[in-house]
């Protein structure tokens, strides 16, 4: 049996090293210079600091009027704050028909429907003064017997609302003055302003959900900015009621309507907002979603 010769076996060594510093060099794509590296694909002379990441698709100047068109990322099956508003494109798609009675803002309590509110020593009673003023989108006035009533059929077993645990927790609900709304809790709560910045606090108009039944969450009327044309194809108008967050008196004729893609369609990168909400004075409420401008943007708020 022959052993290798020393002279065989460095060639052979001295091979496997030149083809791993080529190969080596092969996956750097030979734009490796001496004190200096070039992105793979990178041209001589581009100026490109990757700014444009996540920029708006189109740009331009606000109008008045016009169509946006945004997409969910699934199905909406109800509009009726007593129902399970589980997504965020539902949620999202709710604000934008109703005002809540609290919001958050930079952090703190925030009145939209309240103006202000006071608690017992024992918080255990909660008094709410509400804005003056406001009519539902179907001119029903917004009163805090509406407060009553909206919050009584939450309460009512045969409404079945999702938030069934959280009502019973309010004893009773008693308007004391057409602006004033007084609840009495079964236990102290220091937090009982947070349960009016969800569901709860979505006021629903009482003509409409006596008008539609069980049927109330597919012809939804708040105070909000936008008002609900179609439930099938989701399709919203503007407004002109008097809401805390709907549109001041315009001379122009034509109302901003919203339209939004049933089926999903999430996009890497997409801003998390929908135009709907995305100019009223409530902060905004994050929701995935991939959205096309079609003819501007909707006009400012209070």
């Amino acid at each position: 049996m022959h052993r290798p010769s020393v002279r065989r076996v460095f060639a052979l060594a001295l091979t496997l090293v030149l083809f791993v510093i080529a190969a080596c060099s092969s996956d750097n794509g030979g734009d490796t210079t001496a004190g200096s590296t070039k992105p793979s694909g990178s041209t001589e002379g581009s100026t490109s600091t990757g700014s444009d990441f996540n920029q708006a698709d189109f740009e331009g100047s606000p109008k008045i009027g016009g169509d946006i068109t945004f997409g969910v990322e699934s199905n909406i099956a109800t509009l009726d704050p007593a129902g399970a508003l589980a997504q965020p494109s539902d949620v999202v798609t709710a604000l934008a028909i109703y005002d809540p009675m609290i919001t958050y803002k930079n952090g703190k309590y925030a009145g939209v429907l309240a103006d202000s509110w006071t608690n017992s020593k024992d918080l255990k009673t909660w008094t709410f003064k509400l804005h003056k003023g406001i009519t539902f989108t179907d001119g029903t006035p917004f009163n805090a017997q509406a407060v009553v009533d909206h919050t009584m059929r939450l309460k009512d077993p045969a409404t079945a609302c999702v938030c069934a645990p959280n009502v019973a927790l309010i004893s009773s609900v008693k308007a004391t003055d057409p602006n004033t709304v007084v609840y009495t809790l079964t236990q102290p709560n220091a937090f009982f302003p947070s349960q009016l910045t969800g569901p709860i606090g979505y006021i629903a108009s009482p003509t409409a959900f006596r008008k539609w039944g069980k049927d109330y969450g597919r012809h939804p009327v708040g105070t909000g900015p936008f008002s609900l044309k179609s439930f099938d194809s989701l399709e919203l108008d503007k407004t002109r009621a008097t809401g805390r967050r709907t549109t001041r008196a315009s001379s122009s004729p034509t109302s901003t309507r919203s339209r939004s893609s049933r089926s999903p369609t999430p996009r890497c990168g997409s801003r998390a907002s929908t135009p709907v909400t995305s100019t009223s004075s409530r902060p905004p409420t994050p929701a995935p979603s991939s959205r096309r401008s079609r003819k501007g943007s909707s006009s400012s708020r209070r």
